[in-house]
């Protein structure tokens, strides 16, 4: 179809196989509007539509954290972070754990050789959603990794 792809005649499909922690799924789930509960009444009732099925008119910026070998070579050894969770998400920025375990307190450490966490934020504007991800993940302050 002429035009599908330019965003002013309206997203078709991002990913068919997008799955809940991609970063696809977690821009969209942090979007809606509509509670989830009533996505998937609506799914099950096949009564999904543009009515109801609302989305926040803003934008969302994604980070994920990875280990320094993802998608490069296997890892047998875990890594370890430290992470002031507490403190990134009262500066506006979610934090959702992947292939990562709590030890104690803000340490953590990676299970596998994967995504760590992501760091998921909105805004009106494109680019103050970014800097609020990087400000808040900022390694002097916040982040530190250990390995």
């Amino acid at each position: 179809m002429e035009g599908s792809l330019n965003a002013k005649h309206g997203i078709k499909f991002i990913e068919f196989n997008a799955r809940f922690g991609d970063p696809e799924s977690l821009n969209i789930l942090n979007a809606i509007e509509t509670p989830f509960k009533e996505l998937f009444e609506n799914i099950q009732n096949q009564t999904l539509s543009n009515e109801n099925c609302t989305f926040k008119k803003i934008n969302t910026f994604t980070v994920y954290i990875v280990t320094p070998t993802y998608a490069i070579s296997s890892s047998k050894e875990p890594m370890k972070f430290t992470l002031n969770r507490e403190n990134i998400e009262k500066q506006g920025v979610k934090i959702y754990f992947a292939s990562t375990k709590q030890n104690e307190g803000n340490n953590y450490e990676s299970v596998g050789n994967s995504r760590l966490f992501a760091a998921v934020t909105t805004d009106t504007s494109m680019e103050e959603a970014k800097k609020r991800v990087y400000k808040a993940l900022e390694r002097k302050y916040r982040f530190k990794f250990a390995l």
